[in-house]
């Protein structure tokens, strides 16, 4: 999948959404945006692609549990920042009705471990997306000996697609 027409809500303090424009998105959710945005690829956004295309999509919305870039997960502050977080749910809950009979790709990985409020952001989105009844939610592969499913750069680009199911 080329890395084309491709738009970004957000800046470069807060990513909300980062997609490629098409027909048939695969929404991915990972925990927070890094380096990737409507110019340049990274390497979790080249095998969001990848997922994306191997899967029958012919584009992807790129969405995470909070919207705060950092290359590393550790750089975050310590406490939530309920603006951003609200807003981050809004905007996700509008790409999502905007498609129909969407597909979420759950990849948070284990990182999501490390900032006490990210299971709770995570809750927060997941509640939010229940309401929407028409869509599927997957997981690549087995979860993590942690229990959360895989992030995209650890799974093998061949790893079998399987069902999330919500704990």
């Amino acid at each position: 999948m080329e890395y084309t027409n491709i738009s970004m809500i957000g800046d470069d303090r807060v990513r909300y959404v980062l997609k490629k424009q098409g027909q048939n998105p695969l929404f991915v959710l990972g925990v927070n945006p890094s380096t990737a945005d409507d110019v340049k690829s990274d390497h979790t956004i080249t095998r969001v692609c990848g997922f994306a295309q191997r899967l029958g999509f012919d584009s992807f919305v790129m969405i995470n549990i909070y919207p705060l870039r950092a290359t590393d997960i550790m750089n975050l502050p310590p406490d939530v920042d309920m603006t951003i977080h609200a807003a981050n749910l809004n905007i996700i809950c509008d790409e999502i009705a905007a498609v129909e009979h969407p597909t979420i790709l759950i990849a948070h990985g284990n990182s999501i471990s490390k900032k006490k409020y990210l299971r709770g952001c995570l809750n927060d989105l997941l509640t939010k997306l229940a309401e929407f009844k028409e869509v599927r939610f997957i997981q690549l592969g087995e979860l993590t000996a942690q229990g959360n499913p895989r992030h995209p750069l650890m799974a093998r680009a061949d790893v079998e697609i399987k069902e999330y199911k919500f704990k």
